[in-house]
């Protein structure tokens, strides 16, 4: 197993516990502070950015997808797929502290 794998496979873990501790807040059991956005991969733009789309149909570009960086979340120009990088999600009010979960995974070059 390589080491990619090996803490993509730790972060859905800690999205897994996320989730149900989000659950139990519900049933009146914990409280969650976080939330969870989660992000579908579509494909790779012209430029080999990654593209995601959220349950609102936002798309969303990776634009620094080295394995070793935090991931840069931006959204799209007028949310086309092959549209600039536009506003970063760190520069969005209604994002700060969402955890975000990559589906299947985070791609990376």
């Amino acid at each position: 197993m390589n080491i990619t794998k090996s803490i993509s496979g730790v972060f859905h873990e800690v999205i897994w516990d996320a989730l149900i501790l989000c659950k139990k807040q519900k049933e009146g059991d914990f409280m969650c502070d976080s939330k969870v956005l989660h992000l579908k991969f579509v494909d790779m733009d012209s430029w080999e950015r990654p593209v995601y789309k959220d349950g609102s149909g936002t798309l969303w570009k990776d634009v620094d997808p080295r394995a070793r960086m935090q991931p840069d979340l931006c959204t799209s120009a007028n949310n086309e797929f092959d549209g600039e990088p536009d506003t970063g999600m760190k520069y969005l009010e209604k994002y700060g502290g969402v955890t975000v979960a990559f589906e299947p995974e985070r791609i990376v070059w």
